[in-house]
């Protein structure tokens, strides 16, 4: 088995144990961002069932890459904005940094692939690591102190 399998092994398996913390012992924001996780990962997966099954040209390819970080981008955004943690607020600026990446891939400043999977696929796993660490930390300070607050609510601010 080589480096880049072994590698894409343990990829999965932090996925995995992302979603699966995340929907079993998290609060709402954590399992958002486990479905968030989830979606990249279907697209993910079907991106390769499509490459097994029609074959897809190397431009397909990296559109559906691109896409699946902008649903990063924005899933993990949406829940920055209320969620009252601040893990979704690495999980926001690494799935920036994939974009970005595949920015200046498009520009022509990178041109060697397997830096280009390497700019891209790092912050997603820096992401999903983060996702874990934020539920572990949910975990322990709602054993610690009682259930807390999920979302942060935005009706009683002072207006003015």
């Amino acid at each position: 088995m080589g480096v880049m399998q072994i590698l894409y092994f343990g990829f999965l398996a932090t996925i995995f144990v992302a979603i699966g913390l995340s929907l079993w012992k998290g609060g709402d924001p954590e399992r958002a961002g486990a479905g968030v996780l989830l979606v990249m990962f279907m697209m993910t997966w079907f991106e390769g069932a499509l490459i097994r099954t029609v074959g897809l040209s190397e431009e397909t390819i990296r559109t559906i890459a691109v896409a699946e970080d902008l649903v990063g981008l924005a899933g993990f955004g949406l829940i920055t904005t209320r969620a009252r943690r601040m893990w979704p607020i690495v999980c926001t600026a690494m799935e920036l940094l994939s974009v970005l990446t595949h920015l200046v891939h498009y520009l022509g400043m990178v041109n060697r692939p397997i830096v280009v999977v390497f700019m891209s696929q790092t912050p997603t796993f820096t992401a999903t690591v983060s996702l874990i660490v934020g539920t572990i930390i949910h975990i322990r300070r709602s054993q610690r102190f009682g259930p807390e607050r999920d979302w942060q609510d935005f009706r009683n601010l002072p207006s003015g």
